[in-house]
């Protein structure tokens, strides 16, 4: 008597606990709310390079950061004699989920490497969009306007 009291309250108990997070599932605001108390809102850099995106001796330092709903491409002057690194440009990619791709042998998220043979490097990363397909996205800094200016992948081969 006592075991099939038993069975019966635990089944209610999961029935009860399925219901419940079906609802939390279902209600989009609810989801949220849940979303917003457990998973804290931070930046993760998920990767960092130097290089040299234009001509001449300065130096940049190119950060692939993460934020909860975000991925980004963040720029950086260094400036070595002061220890200091100034802010140039941030360009939020159209995907958020981080992507590896293989160069040279090496599996990488960011790179910094003169596709064009002129000289500058460009910013090459991946990402994947909402159906996990994987998209390459390539820039080139742009020093006069302080912005990441997608480049065409027709100019170049990786």
């Amino acid at each position: 008597m006592i075991k099939g009291v038993r069975y019966w309250l635990a089944l209610g108990f999961m029935l009860t606990l399925s219901l419940a997070l079906a609802y939390v599932n279902l209600n989009e605001d609810l989801r949220q709310k849940f979303k917003d108390r457990f998973v804290p809102d931070e930046r993760v850099v998920l990767a960092k390079t130097l290089g040299r995106l234009v001509g001449g001796g300065r130096t940049f330092t190119v950060l692939k950061v993460k934020n909860k709903n975000t991925l980004s491409l963040e720029v950086f002057e260094n400036n070595f004699s002061t220890n200091q690194s100034l802010f140039r440009t941030r360009l939020i990619l159209p995907e958020h989920r981080d992507a590896y791709f293989s160069y040279l042998g090496a599996a990488v998220n960011l790179l910094l490497v003169d596709l064009k043979n002129d000289g500058r490097l460009e910013v090459v990363t991946a990402a994947f969009d909402e159906n996990l397909v994987p998209r390459m996205h390539v820039y080139s800094y742009d020093d006069a306007s302080n912005t990441l200016e997608p480049i065409n992948q027709d100019e170049f081969h990786l």
